[in-house]
């Protein structure tokens, strides 16, 4: 058994262009590529669990004002892999935090 992430990411996609091209933040995708296989000499299936943590994050450039704030969402993940003789699964699970991240970035 093997699967691949190829890209995870929260938010409007326009957004998140805007904050590389204006800002140079790259919300993380520690995610996108990410392959688990199941090594050849185990016997079994893999059951993954993925557990990702979402932030919202705001980006303003304080130079300008309230009309060029962004947000996009950030996220950390922990994943646990165990050999299953059961059907193999893969599980994501949600925590999204209640705070706020905001960056003011001066020029």
């Amino acid at each position: 058994m093997k699967h691949i992430i190829n890209h995870m990411s929260f938010g409007n996609p326009e957004d998140l262009q805007l904050l590389k091209s204006r800002y140079g933040v790259y919300m993380n995708a520690e995610l996108d590529g990410h392959t688990v296989a199941r090594d050849s000499h185990r016997a079994g299936n893999l059951y993954v669990e993925y557990v990702i943590d979402i932030t919202e994050a705001e980006y303003e450039n304080l130079d300008v004002g309230p009309d060029s704030r962004i947000s996009g969402y950030e996220y950390r993940s922990m994943k646990t892999v165990l050999t299953t003789y059961g059907m193999g699964a893969v599980w994501f699970k949600y925590e999204i935090s209640p705070i706020k991240v905001h960056y003011g970035l001066y020029k």
